[in-house]
């Protein structure tokens, strides 16, 4: 049996040095890299790879619709036969009227990238309309450039083996891949005793995974617990907020916010008590361990920026940590920068030339339903889909199917048939990542080799591959591809690249970036003047006049969601472990480790005459969905819980949570706002 290095590409924002164990060409089995360093681990997603690789679902030939969309009604055509409707399709559109989709399916990929290599394909027959940002953070990639002047402001996650206490703020490592590493430090930080608290609505594994304390919060009130603790720092250590004269711009208008100078409501533990569920005590608990004894970290998860006024708790949670003391420490945390970002390994990339024409990736739908996007006009009439299961993962799923419905023609690339392959007109199907050689890039200063080590079966073919046939048969072919082969391609990224020994790290699979153990705005603190940002001022801006003309708010008002005598109940929808958004649902040794049935608290049940186990449904202003309830005291009262993602193959009923998530964003930022839902359950009868 031969042995290779691979690695996931997929979005789960960790990547991982994996080894393939080949034999008679088959996968037999993915195991851990042997040379991996001490913290590095894969996932058990990555484990169950030659499970996916051969399942009897997978897609191996071109499929054309010819029932009604969303039917699942279609015919096996030949490649030649799906390329030349594709081009003549295209050819009787304008670029504008084509709307990228997709981004998921291969978004840690250099050159198999679904993100690039859509755009770039795209690109070559003019200015398409692409889709803006992202689901999963766009909220702190909007405002993290106009506070710090980057987007890299997080820490190298070992580092918090040096805090003196932890703060896991919506953050969940043990469902949530933030890292090869994370996972088995959090187990790290347990066997040392370091203090941790969990804030979140459920108690997740991620609490015993770090031997730490539960915290239960109502969803969406998290800026006014932030805004507590900096209150109390402002009123127990008040020379330190002219101590950040030097690194910081808007601070002391932000103290006068809090202190109630400015609306007259002191935004006091009481006032976070009484709307985040919280003690007195435990707040008081948690302030204690951020400024007895620095330095403590603040790790901020996705969640807690996908909400109503997210904008404005990056910047309490920034002038809490400031205040603190804790930015630019090793150990210690700026508290805005969620994924953990170190600076990424260098090496070459395959560009895609820039396009005028964008929409917010969460108003995506309204840009086709209503011809109009940020003032200006759209009429789409095709959608390209690679890599992304957007009726599943798009908020408003009536919405988004009725814009699918509404376009002319629909291309997908996938490798099963998803909700959304249900509603495209042609569907190519794609290789996965071992049936193909690629570089990995991570957020946690890793770069990974992924070499293929198998082939991909009869009939199947790579991005890369058909966006060349299909550039070819457009007469592009040369401009995009440059006369090369994906092999070349990635040579010519490692010649480009800061390794040194190229064959060395193919063989080993990975390469650790010098800039390990990095933890943001270090030098910046030791001496701000000489280590000017790049933001107007130099400084860390919290509150500016660049920030104004962003539309941000002066000062981070405090915003929860409204619930009403209608939607009493609050919904979050969290990932599951076992699965990357809607992927690997089809696993069997994976089925019945998702629990995808509906959380809720024993007492909002009982007074609903809901028991464990019953069907119910569930409403929200924008729509419903059935499912089966489970009762549990690990949810706090006031809130229910779908993991979001789920599908059943063999089923085309809508038993997704976001047929109740809404697609108005957070402003200015266009961010997801899925932690922010209103509802009502009731019992199915």
């Amino acid at each position: 049996m031969e042995r290779f290095p691979i690695s996931c590409n997929k979005d789960c924002g960790a990547g991982c040095a994996l080894e393939a164990h080949i034999e008679n060409g088959l996968l037999l089995k993915v195991t851990d890299n042997s040379e991996r360093l001490p913290y590095m681990q894969g996932c058990v997603k990555g484990y169950r790879m030659p499970e996916i690789l051969y399942h009897e679902d997978r897609l191996t030939t071109p499929l054309k619709r010819v029932g009604r969309r969303g039917e699942d009604q279609f015919i096996p055509i030949s490649w030649e036969t799906a390329y030349t409707e594709i081009v003549e399709r295209l050819g009787t559109v304008d670029a504008a009227q084509i709307m990228r989709l997709g981004g998921s399916g291969s978004c840690r990929g250099a050159l198999h990238n679904t993100d690039t290599l859509t755009s770039r394909f795209l690109a070559m027959m003019g200015d398409f309309t692409d889709t803006l940002g992202t689901y999963s953070s766009q909220v702190v990639d909007f405002i993290n450039p106009y506070i710090f002047g980057t987007k890299t402001v997080g820490i190298d996650i070992r580092t918090v083996l040096h805090s003196k206490a932890i703060i896991l703020w919506g953050y969940n490592p043990f469902d949530t891949r933030f890292g090869c590493e994370s996972e088995s430090v959090f187990r790290e930080v347990k066997k040392r005793g370091i203090p941790c608290f969990v804030i979140d609505p459920r108690e997740t594994k991620s609490v015993s995974l770090c031997g730490g304390e539960w915290v239960g919060i109502r969803p969406g009130t998290d800026s006014y617990l932030a805004a507590a603790l900096g209150y109390l720092c402002i009123q127990r250590f008040p020379d330190r907020l002219q101590s950040l004269d030097s690194v910081c711009e808007g601070h002391k208008d932000i103290a006068d916010y809090l202190l109630g100078k400015v609306d007259g409501v002191s935004k006091t533990p009481e006032l976070a008590s009484a709307r985040c569920g919280i003690s007195l005590q435990m707040i008081d608990q948690i302030f204690e361990a951020l400024t007895a004894d620095i330095p403590a970290a603040i790790l901020p998860g996705l969640s807690v920026q996908r909400v109503m006024g997210g904008e404005n708790l990056q910047r309490l949670l920034i002038f809490l940590q400031l205040m603190a003391g804790n930015g630019g420490t090793c150990g210690g945390s700026i508290g805005g920068g969620q994924w953990n970002k170190v600076p990424k390994v260098r090496y070459g990339s395959m560009t895609a030339p820039a396009t005028c024409n964008g929409v917010p990736v969460y108003r995506w739908a309204d840009a086709v339903l209503q011809g109009t996007s940020g003032g200006y006009p759209t009429d789409i009439k095709v959608i390209y889909n690679v890599g992304g299961n957007y009726l599943l993962q798009s908020s408003d799923t009536t919405k988004v199917k009725d814009a699918f419905g509404k376009v002319d023609f629909v291309v997908t690339h996938e490798m099963f048939m998803t909700p959304t392959c249900r509603y495209s007109d042609i569907i190519l199907p794609v290789a996965m990542f071992p049936e193909r050689e690629d570089l990995c890039s991570s957020n946690s200063g890793f770069l990974f080799y992924s070499q293929k080590v198998i082939e991909p079966p009869v009939g199947v073919k790579t991005d890369y591959q058909i966006f060349c046939d299909l550039s070819s048969r457009l007469g592009f072919k040369e401009d995009f591809d440059e006369g090369k082969s994906e092999s070349q391609w990635i040579q010519q990224f490692l010649d480009e690249s800061e390794i040194d020994d190229i064959d060395h790290f193919k063989r080993k699979g990975f390469f650790a970036s010098p800039k390990r153990g990095f933890v943001a705005f270090t030098d910046f603190f030791k001496e701000p003047e000489t280590h000017r940002l790049t933001t107007p001022s130099g400084k860390i801006e919290l509150v500016s006049e660049h920030l104004d003309s962003a539309g941000i708010d002066h000062y981070p008002l405090l915003q929860d969601l409204f619930t009403s005598k209608e939607y009493p109940l609050t919904m979050v929808t969290p990932h599951a472990r076992y699965r990357i958004h809607s992927q690997n649902v089809q696993i069997p040794s994976l089925q019945g480790m998702v629990d995808d049935t509906i959380w809720m608290h024993l007492d909002d049940a009982r007074c609903r005459g809901i028991e464990h186990g019953d069907s119910v449904r569930v409403i929200s202003p924008v729509g419903c969905f059935e499912g089966i309830v489970s009762l549990d005291s690990q949810i706090i009262r006031g809130a229910i819980c779908k993991l979001e993602g789920f599908w059943d193959p063999q089923d085309t009923r809508d038993q997704d949570c976001n047929m109740l998530t809404s697609d108005i964003p957070t402003m200015p930022s266009y961010g997801s706002r899925t932690h922010t839902i209103a509802v009502e359950v009731t019992k199915v009868l």
